[in-house]
């Protein structure tokens, strides 16, 4: 018998070769039981080689412990051992085996055969091994059916071992296909997605083990490209075409990245598409960069071309000069001439710019500095554009400059937009001090210049501050219109302007009111020479819209120290000034003195106190009776407002209406009236109707005809009894909505009378736009009737026209029997006066009633 070494063994071994866990494979147990019961023998045993010693892989009938049947020596000496199979027939009688823990243990083994177990190779793999209790041997047929036995062993051993090459091969591509970009995925010949990587699935969201078709994942791409994309896969699918696209797909985590999808048909023999294989790549970095990229780069080209930034190099020397495209459209060219296109843009230098450009050249290359010039050239079609060029120069050793290069770029919609700003600046701060309408400065300047005088001002330094108000302005812009009134401001304007000094200002300080600031009033006959001087100038006549208009100003005059030692002072006291004298009278002027200024305060301290007149119920209604001139007895009485002023006494309407309708307390006012007046009413006759005057600034609220129906219905009082007086300016102001509110209160039953007719506004169409039930001839035109002939024309013209219109007439103002007996020859209807009554209190109408009577 010969004997390997172990080192033989060990080189005989596959190192690489890894012995199957014997607890995986019952057939190694199935064959040593076969073993056993085929070669009677009550033992078996496969050992497998495991690095260098070998290890039980199966044993039957052993029944010892596991460290006696490890590596035994009879084992190890077959797997060296030349003969096949190597048999002891007794291995107590064998001095190699006599002491090994087989034979000498409780297994008392005594019988030994055993052969190796190789591959195909030759390789040594292991050995079986069979055993007995007693000695005996083996024949030819027995020996055969343990190589047999051996053979089928390496064959499982061969098994287990392409098995396990199998799993690593599918662990090494698994890994290999999560590591690659590229997630695979197959498709069926009709384009249904059957199949892909668990990483695509992952990045889908999708459980991995899931099939998932292309119309789920369909729904994750990019809305704006899911009909591109899903089009062009059909169509591939249709003609057989590879498939290429790049779209953005939703992530599981509701992102969407780039990919680039892939795919290609595989065919059969016949050319029939047998099924479609395809890749997912994520692109998603490289995609947003290229992106970005194109971005950047569409930016700077954008930029670059609306800068209209162009690039020059000029030789000194020659004159040659090298372009852009760009540097040229800035000069209006598509391109420049390189050798005469400098002396052409020489020409088109504006002539007021050429030295500009010149010296800043010039500078720049003597002092080695970067060239910064604009200027202006002129275009060959004429118009202005401007360029601003910078550079450097180019300097040879000896430091002279040989060539020069640089930037031009076309700054003209920048000049022009700042000009604009400016020019909208100066504007703005233009009408911050100025006027809009006239030009001339306008309140806020006006104290910014008597702050500077006022301060300056001494004994030998006096100023004068004039404030003139246009008299009756209102009447004339209601009767012209705004813009006839605005153009007669603004003539006015001029005209005062004209009287100004070289530094005197003239201000507009509201809508109808001047101030002329004098600042060097020294001499009083001078400033009654210019006081003459500017009502002269408003006195002659203005010519708007074939209309001759004559003005009168109001002027108040304060001087400065003299009245005043600051602006505001100053201004007050001429605002004093002014109200006296337009209580004097149209063309008036006064200079302020002592106590004007308690006037305008008593007019301040009027208005203050209206708020509280009607909550501490101070206004009373005084009645005038209206006699029938037929008859001689009372038709009605007009309802006349007083205010029982706490410290002032009995206030006559003139004194407090125009101060109500200023601040709009006349509203409330007219309100109370219309109720008292009803209610009280309600008191007398049933024949008897009372009439109320009303404001035009009631017409401008929507509440006037609530106020008319809420009077009647609270008092009761019917509506033919009320009688509404107003005035023909009334009517001049929006004639179409204040006659639409008037018709709107005659249809409630009340009679509309037309007050103050003939006072210099009357006109026919006031009479046809409205339907008035009658006409008050106003005092004015009965005062003069012993003046004939043209007062007796007037009134026979009135008259007449409310006869032959079925209008009422009312003559107003009759003091005498004289005035009385005329207004009946003139055929009036009505007749108010003193001579029947003056008014009174609601409690003086029963006496006058008894003693008048009542028709």
């Amino acid at each position: 018998m010969s004997i390997s070494t172990g080192s033989d063994l060990r080189t005989r071994s596959q190192h690489g070769w890894t012995a199957p866990d014997p607890c995986a494979d019952s057939h190694l147990d199935m064959l040593t039981r076969v073993a056993c019961e085929a070669l009677l023998m009550p033992m078996a045993m496969v050992n497998l080689f495991d690095g260098d010693r070998l290890a039980v892989g199966s044993a039957f009938g052993l029944g010892a412990r596991e460290t006696d049947l490890q590596d035994p020596p009879f084992c190890r000496h077959v797997m060296r051992s030349d003969q096949k199979p190597l048999i002891v027939s007794d291995a107590w009688a064998d001095p190699h085996y006599a002491t090994s823990a087989l034979a000498a243990g409780c297994l008392g083994v005594r019988f030994q055969a055993g052969t190796a177990i190789t591959d195909a190779t030759g390789q040594t793999l292991g050995t079986l091994c069979v055993f007995d209790t007693r000695p005996r041997h083996l024949d030819e047929h027995a020996i055969g059916i343990l190589l047999d036995l051996a053979a089928t062993v390496a064959a499982r051993l061969d098994f287990h071992q392409v098995k396990a090459a199998f799993e690593e091969s599918e662990l090494h591509y698994r890994h290999a296909l999560e590591l690659n970009p590229q997630m695979p995925w197959t498709a069926s010949a009709d384009g249904i997605v059957d199949e892909a990587s668990p990483r695509w699935r992952a990045v889908m969201g999708e459980p991995a083990d899931k099939a998932t078709p292309l119309g789920r994942w369909a729904s994750g791409f990019h809305p704006n490209e899911t009909i591109d994309v899903m089009a062009a896969w059909w169509k591939s699918v249709k003609d057989g075409t590879p498939y290429d696209i790049q779209c953005r797909l939703r992530t599981g985590g509701a992102i969407y990245r780039w990919f680039r999808i892939r795919a290609a048909a595989r065919r059969d023999d016949d050319g029939h598409i047998v099924r479609w294989y395809g890749t997912t790549e994520d692109i998603h970095d490289q995609k947003t960069t290229d992106l970005a990229l194109a971005e950047s780069e569409q930016r700077l080209r954008f930029a670059l071309e609306n800068a209209k930034l162009g690039t020059w190099d000029l030789d000194l020397a020659s004159g040659h000069l090298k372009s852009s495209p760009l540097f040229a459209a800035c000069f209006g060219f598509e391109r420049v001439d390189e050798e005469t296109g400098h002396q052409q843009l020489l020409s088109m230098l504006h002539p007021s710019d050429g030295a500009v450009r010149r010296d800043a050249i010039e500078g720049a290359l003597a002092r080695h500095e970067d060239l910064y010039v604009e200027y202006r050239i002129i275009w060959a079609d004429g118009s202005t554009h401007w360029v601003r060029i910078t550079g450097h120069g180019i300097y040879d050793r000896a430091g002279k400059p040989t060539r020069m290069t640089g930037l031009a770029l076309d700054i003209t919609d920048q000049r022009r937009d700042e000009e604009d700003r400016a020019l909208a600046e100066a504007r703005i701060r233009y009408l911050a001090y100025h006027d809009p309408l006239t030009g001339l400065a306008n309140r806020r300047l006006l104290h910014d210049r008597l702050n500077e005088s006022v301060s300056d001002a001494h004994e030998q330094s006096r100023l004068a501050l004039l404030c003139i108000d246009i008299d009756q302005f209102r009447a004339i812009n209601d009767t012209l219109g705004h813009d006839a009134g605005d153009r007669l401001l603004l003539h006015a304007a001029d005209r005062l302007r004209a009287c100004a000094g070289p530094k005197d200002i003239v201000a507009r300080y509201g809508g109808d009111e001047f101030a002329f600031l004098v600042t060097d009033a020294r001499n009083d006959a001078d400033m009654d020479r210019l006081v003459i001087r500017i009502q002269q100038a408003l006195a002659k006549p203005f010519e708007v819209e074939q209309h001759t208009v004559l003005l009168t100003g109001s002027i108040g005059i304060a001087f400065s120290p003299d009245h005043a030692g600051d602006a505001e002072q100053l201004l007050r006291n001429a605002d004093a000034a002014l109200y006296r004298a337009k209580l004097s009278g149209r063309g008036s002027s006064r200079v302020f003195e002592a106590g004007m200024d308690t006037v305008m305060q008593a007019r301040q301290a009027l208005k203050l106190r209206l708020r509280d007149a009607l909550t501490k119920n101070q206004f009373r209604l005084f009645y005038q009776p209206l006699v029938d001139v037929a008859t001689g007895r009372v038709d009605s009485f007009e309802a006349l407002l007083r205010w029982q002023h706490p410290e002032r006494g009995l206030l006559a309407p003139s004194e407090f209406i125009p101060a109500a309708e200023e601040t709009g307390w006349i509203v409330a006012i007219g309100r109370w009236a219309l109720q008292e007046a009803c209610r009280e009413a309600m008191k007398w006759p049933s024949t008897i109707g009372v009439a109320v005057n009303l404001s035009a600034i009631q017409f401008r609220f929507a509440t006037l005809t609530a106020d008319v129906i809420g009077a009647l219905e609270q008092s009761g009082l019917p509506p033919n009894r009320l009688e509404l007086e107003v005035t023909e300016t009334l009517l001049i102001q929006d004639n179409d909505t204040n006659t639409s509110i008037l018709e709107s209160l005659s249809e409630l039953g009340v009679r509309i009378a037309l007050d103050d007719f003939g006072t210099g506004y009357s006109s026919l169409s006031y009479l046809r736009s409205f339907r008035f039930d009658k006409i008050k001839i106003d005092r004015s035109l009965i005062t003069t009737l012993t003046e004939p002939p043209d007062s007796d024309a007037v009134m026979n013209a009135i008259v007449g026209l409310g006869r032959n219109l079925a209008i009422a007439t009312t003559a107003e103002g009759i003091e005498t029997d004289e005035q009385f007996a005329l207004v009946r020859a003139y055929g009036c209807t009505q007749a108010q006066g003193f001579l029947f009554s003056e008014p009174v209190p609601a409690s003086g109408v029963s006496g006058l009633l008894e003693r008048l009577g009542s028709r």
